[in-house]
């Protein structure tokens, strides 16, 4: 079972947290989001991409943490 983007925004950034304070964690996490946005590979046909929405939802509990 997948977490859902809340539980992976919060795994990400207490990952991060061990390294850094809780603002750096959360700018590595949001690296980190857009590094595997990035390299997704999908194609045009597949859009809205269901792995893409589930990062950028990733990215919009970061920003709420």
């Amino acid at each position: 079972m997948e977490l859902t983007a809340k539980e992976k925004a919060k795994e990400l950034v207490k990952k991060m947290n061990r390294s850094y304070d809780k603002y750096s964690a959360k700018q590595c996490a949001l690296i980190a989001v857009d590094f595997a946005i990035d390299n997704i590979d999908w194609h045009e046909f597949e859009y809205p991409n269901e792995r893409d929405l589930y990062l950028q939802q990733v990215i919009q509990e970061i920003n709420n943490l």
